[in-house]
Parts: C-alpha cells; structure tokens; sequence
C-alpha cells in the first residue's frame, strides 16, 4: 500500500517508527492549513513559515517520543499555536521588558474569517464587523476561527486551545452571539 493513500494517523505512527515520507506526506497535506492558521495569528509570513519549519524539526527529532494522537490535525494546530505565542511573547518582551508576559493574540487574527463574511458586504458592512470581531476576546474569537476557518470539531478545538470540549463549544456560542448583538 503506498503512503499516499493512509490516513493521518496512519502516517503519524510512520513518523514515529522513523519513516520520512511520511512526514513529508503530512507537511504537503497540512502546509497550506497550517500556514493560513499561523498567518491568522501573528500576520508575519516569516514567523509563520519559520514556524511550520521549526515545529515539523521538533517534530522529527522528538518523533519516538511520541504517543498515539486522536487528531494529526488538531495536534499540528495546537503545537504551531504554542510555537507561535511563545514567538509573540518572547518579541514583546524583547520590545519592551517592563510590561511583562503578554497573553493576547493581535487583535485582527482572523481576516480570512472577515474576508469570507465581507465579500458580501459593502465597504460600511466591512468596517462594522471589524470592529465587532475586534470587540469578542481573543480566545473567543480563536475558538471562532478554527470552527468557522478550519472546521475543527469541539474536540479538536479543545486539543488546540487546552481547553475541554463543553468551553470550546461555549466559546464558539458565545462569538456567535457576541457578532450577533455588535453587528
């Protein structure tokens, strides 16, 4: 059976017992996701890309330690977000050291989210839902972009932000209704 045909998982347990086409196969599938996710985040394209790079590294050197996963998806999404935020803070930080650990995400994380929605809209729609998604708190509008963007279930929603499958579902809820009233 050729690897292109397996399933993530089937190739994850590849990449476990030392395989690198199938990590190859996984960086080809996953690219395009992984770097409109990181874009969404830090919109620098160096910092996504050098991410992308530096977590599928990580990944191949630490591939034995490994356990099974549920979601490849999910996993590459969470260990990228890590990646990212850990980037941010530590550039803030740089940038100004008396203000201390920053814990937000810009706060235009999800233009692709808005551009998908504002297609229909004129340039006074536009500027309204700007302000509305700016308005939801970031991890609110994080759970959002990966429901609505990259049509995560609540269980993988939950594997990337670290939080439990009921909080991404209220967390998607709750960005919902939140639009519903700003806009």
């Amino acid at each position: 059976m050729g690897l292109i045909k397996c399933t993530d998982e089937r190739l994850w347990q590849l990449v476990r017992k030392g395989k690198p086409e199938a990590l190859s196969l996984i960086f080809k599938s996953k690219y395009e996701m992984l770097y409109n996710f990181a874009f969404s985040l830090c919109h620098n394209e160096e910092l996504a890309k050098d991410s992308i790079q530096d977590m599928f590294i990580y990944l191949w050197e630490k591939r034995s330690q490994f356990s099974e996963v549920i979601s490849v998806r999910a996993y590459l999404l969470a260990s990228l977000r890590r990646l990212i935020i850990k980037s941010i803070k530590k550039k803030k930080t740089e940038e100004d050291k008396n203000r201390g650990i920053i814990n937000e995400l810009p706060k235009e994380a999800f233009s692709p989210l808005d551009m998908i929605i504002i297609r229909e809209c004129n340039e006074q729609t536009e500027l309204r839902l700007k302000k509305a998604l700016e308005a939801i708190p970031d991890r609110i509008r994080e759970a959002l972009y990966l429901k609505t963007y990259n049509n995560l279930s609540y269980k993988e929603i939950s594997v990337v932000m670290n939080i439990s499958s009921q909080v991404a579902r209220n967390y998607v809820s709750e960005a919902f209704h939140r639009l519903r009233k700003l806009f």
